[in-house]
This record gives C-alpha cells, structure tokens and sequence, in this order.
C-alpha cells in the first residue's frame, strides 16, 4: 500500500472516529434531556391525577348535599296555622304541609 493512501485511510479512521464521539455525546445528551422530561412528565401526571381525584370527591360531595337538600325540600313538614271562619269564630289548626 502506497503512503499516501496509508495517510488516506489513517485520516479517514480518525474523521469517523471523531464523527462517532461526537454521535455518542450527543445521544447521551439527548438521553438525559428524555430522561428529564420523562420524570418531569410523570410528576406532573400524577399531580394531575391527584388534582381530578380530589376534585371528582369534591364534585361527589357536592352533589350530595344537593340531593339532600332536595329531599328536605320535598319531604313533608308541620304547618299550623290561625283561621278565622265567616261568623267571626277563631280557630287554631297544625297538620303536615307538602311542597310542590
């Protein structure tokens, strides 16, 4: 093999081996930049997950007191009540009331 295409080839092993540190640095950057965001990422999923649980217990809980109020609303009471008749008697009644 003649010098010059000695020197040639010594030039080009050195080019891709320096072409291949360059590669490697950069995947290991790229690496670590992924695993970053890949924690960041599943930190934030799991505070999203803890932020609907909470709200669905809220929205749960909410819901509720709504029913409950509703049925009080509905559910019969006592009412009494004063009436005075045409001939100018006074008379006192209690009984249950409904709401409509």
């Amino acid at each position: 093999m003649p010098e010059a295409a000695g020197r040639d080839l010594l030039e080009a092993y050195r080019t891709a081996k320096e072409e291949a540190s360059i590669a490697r640095a950069a995947f290991l950057d790229l690496d670590a930049d992924y695993r970053v965001f890949r924690t960041a990422s599943v930190t934030a999923h799991e505070d999203l997950k803890k932020r609907l649980a909470l709200e669905r217990e809220a929205t749960d809980a909410e819901t509720r007191r709504l029913k409950r109020a509703l049925l009080k609303a509905r559910s019969p009471g006592l009412g009494v009540g004063i009436f005075a008749t045409p001939d100018g008697e006074v008379k006192f009644g209690a009984g249950l009331v409904w709401r409509f």
